[in-house]
């Protein structure tokens, strides 16, 4: 059924979107096929579910008001936005995980934003223990730029994961919303540079840069939207282009975009704080 499955979702999609995918109900019921075989196998006890792994398939949930797998960054205009070019979840010993995204801005501009958080076993309503289910407390995520720039966007958050199967191949979670991830062993995600994103020193010229980036582009936009009122308004001027004001107006919409989804971090959960563990 493994081998089905990567046939079916590949085993490093750089995009991960259940929409790049043919047959995405035939790609569930594998998936609900293995979720059959891994009853009962304990997962979270198994040393197979550390280490670095590619998202390979992420389809949304019901009720997910974004993508489980990058948030806003890969969202409506987000997508449009940001290029996703790679897509990676590692499990560190005893209780780490990293989420990354390697995305391109306007398609170009290379830049990367990541969580690291501690994962918390949790016991599911109507289950005895917690055999599967994990909730994991992220940091604020982390932007991280060209030339070594580093710096903290968004608030803290929180998710749920059940993992249904694993082997040496594949991990399979579920999330709290319906979601569901095919994470892939090794590949791209071995040179991802995981273990260590997160931990690096954050700077307020990264803070200023994007503060720069997106004023700069939302300014330009005010500017021409300004310049076309203006000669529209006076007489002793030609009518103006309507091009003009469109491009006003578009620049404003993509800085007010990038704004709200670099202040929010691309997280679409709030802040939820980590109990305090009772040794």
């Amino acid at each position: 059924m493994v081998e089905r499955l990567l046939d079916l979702v590949g085993t490093e999609a750089p995009d991960g979107s259940a929409d790049t995918v043919a047959d995405k109900d035939a790609v569930h019921d594998v998936l609900n096929s293995l979720e059959e075989v891994g009853k009962g196998t304990r997962p979270l006890e198994d040393e197979r579910v550390f280490g670095n792994y590619n998202v390979a398939y992420v389809s949304m949930g019901g009720t997910q008001p974004g993508q489980p797998a990058g948030g806003r960054f890969r969202t409506g205009l987000g997508r449009f936005l940001f290029k996703t070019v790679g897509l990676y979840q590692s499990v560190f010993k005893p209780d780490i995980v990293v989420n990354k995204v390697d995305l391109r801005i306007f398609g170009c501009i290379p830049c990367s934003v990541g969580l690291r958080g501690k994962l918390l076993p949790v016991v599911p309503d109507g289950e005895e223990d917690a055999a599967d289910t994990a909730k994991v407390f992220f940091d604020p995520p982390v932007l991280a730029l060209p030339f070594g720039i580093y710096a903290k966007i968004g608030p803290k958050s929180a998710v749920v994961l059940k993992t249904t199967y694993v082997d040496d191949d594949v991990r399979i979670g579920k999330g709290s919303r319906g979601s569901l991830f095919v994470f892939t062993r090794g590949g791209s995600s071995e040179e991802a540079g995981m273990e260590q994103f997160g931990l690096q020193k954050t700077s307020f010229l990264g803070k200023l840069l994007v503060t720069l980036f997106v004023g700069g582009i939302a300014s330009a936009g005010a500017w021409l939207l300004w310049s076309y009122v203006t000669a529209w308004k006076s007489v002793s001027t030609a009518v103006p282009s309507p091009i003009l004001g469109a491009l006003g107006i578009f620049l404003c919409l993509i800085g007010a975009v990038l704004a709200f989804v670099f202040v929010r971090g691309g997280i679409d959960s709030t802040e939820e704080a980590m109990p305090e563990i009772v040794q």
